[in-house]
């Protein structure tokens, strides 16, 4: 069983760099296009320039121009965020389409997704994610991997 996506198993992470699209658009990797998912193509979000006052952007272009992953989590999980009619019900079909182009049969990551053979892969993690993975701390219940 693989318990965790780090080491050499880095690049089963949403982390790992690798590029996929999402309605027209390249994100640097999934993490990035699955939060920018969440939210409707043209909402747009205020935002505070010092110069000039308040201005406007598109909450996708801010996840998507994310410098890392971790940033566009955070902005992903954002109290403001206008999440899109029927996220709930969407979201596994969008991960599974962002994973599908991530490990695309064509593509470097494929071989090394098929070199797991028939390990069992478990995102443990411990940053309460109980949907996608299973959370190591004590306080969180079992997860749905």
């Amino acid at each position: 069983m693989i318990r965790s996506f780090s080491g050499t198993n880095r690049f089963l992470s949403n982390f790992y760099l690798s590029k996929v699209m999402l309605d027209g658009e390249e994100y640097p990797t999934v993490e990035h296009a699955y939060q920018a998912a969440k939210v409707d193509f043209g909402a747009m979000r205020e935002f505070y320039y010092p110069e000039s006052g308040i201005g406007m952007r598109r909450w996708r272009d801010d996840i998507r121009k994310a410098p890392n992953a971790s940033r566009a989590r955070h902005l992903g999980k954002m109290p403001t965020l206008p999440l899109r009619d029927g996220w709930d019900k969407m979201r596994l079909d969008v991960m599974r389409g962002l994973l599908l182009q991530k490990f695309r049969p064509d593509g470097m990551l494929a071989g090394h997704l098929l070199r797991t053979e028939q390990e069992e892969l478990v995102e443990g993690n411990w940053w309460h994610d109980t949907y996608f993975g299973v959370c190591t701390c004590t306080a969180c219940p079992p997860g749905k991997n």
